[in-house]
């Protein structure tokens, strides 16, 4: 079994990789937790981007043809230093993102160096956030996560699953990736943190309908730094839950309301381990 796995879902920027994972990693790590991280972002984008999806959307053969090669040579370093083989690439990828675009419900462009992505659904509405889930057979990413990241997770059969949210644009894709854990991995915790929820800390922990709907997808939000509260929670899972301990930054359901675990001083730096990039 795996202790928790930690994921980075889509969509967002696909030219770098977000470092609060690797910090998360190796501070589990270090405290003797079995952790695997997983970027979902660069694999769901192409898997949006794939010869099929692009054939069913009516892709002429140029596209059809250059999309493998012209993805390879973005994850291909050398190719960067040759200007022309890049930009041809990159001009492919963002023609190819427009047909994706005009087939799909949802907005997928790439051009620049900007993703543009925006769930038909309004990411700003909690009400909006839930229509999505249950109509996430129609969200861009269902058909990447069906076939590919969630086997991948349950595979693993973790204990906790973390999934970091630095964006609006995030926040859909996470929950409807979030509602098909929940089916296929009932007993393991789902966790929600990063940069947004630290913004929606508020919201998440408001008495009312609409914010309780969130938890039936979701067992929890962890709000502001992650390391202590990920690991409380895996002891949690372990060894049981210590009656009037909160976890500090958690956000949980009592069965009737949200619930705000107390706040934490965060880990000072230099007691940090080094970040693990795998």
């Amino acid at each position: 079994m795996t202790d928790a796995v930690l994921v980075f879902p889509p969509s967002y920027y696909p030219w770098f990789v977000a470092p609060g994972l690797s910090h998360l990693t190796a501070w589990l790590k270090a405290k003797g937790w079995a952790v695997v991280q997983r970027d979902a972002n660069i694999p769901a984008i192409e898997h949006v981007l794939r010869p099929e999806a692009l054939a069913a959307a009516g892709a002429p053969d140029h596209i059809l043809t250059g999309i493998g090669p012209a993805l390879a040579t973005m994850r291909d370093e050398a190719a960067h230093h040759a200007l022309e083989p890049y930009l041809l690439a990159k001009r492919l990828i963002e023609e190819a993102s427009t047909i994706i675009d005009a087939a799909v419900p949802d907005t997928f462009l790439i051009f620049r160096n900007t993703l543009k992505y925006i769930s038909a659904h309004d990411a700003r509405r909690r009400e909006a956030v839930m229509a999505a889930v249950a109509d996430r057979e129609n969200h861009l990413f269902h058909d990447y996560y069906r076939d590919i990241e969630v086997p991948a997770i349950a595979a693993l059969k973790p204990r906790l699953v973390g999934l970091s949210v630095n964006d609006h644009h995030q926040l859909i894709p996470s929950m409807v990736l979030a509602s098909m854990l929940r089916e296929a991995l009932p007993d393991t915790h789902i966790t929600i943190g990063g940069n947004l929820i630290a913004r929606l800390k508020t919201t998440l922990e408001a008495d009312d309908p609409l914010t309780a709907a969130f938890y039936t997808v979701v067992d929890s939000f962890i709000h502001h730094e992650g390391e202590q509260p990920l690991a409380a929670l895996l002891d949690e899972l372990v060894h049981g839950r210590v009656a009037n301990r909160p976890v500090p930054q958690v956000i949980r359901f009592d069965g009737a309301r949200p619930v705000s675990g107390p706040p934490s001083v965060p880990v000072q730096l230099d007691q940090l381990p080094r970040p693990d990039p795998e």
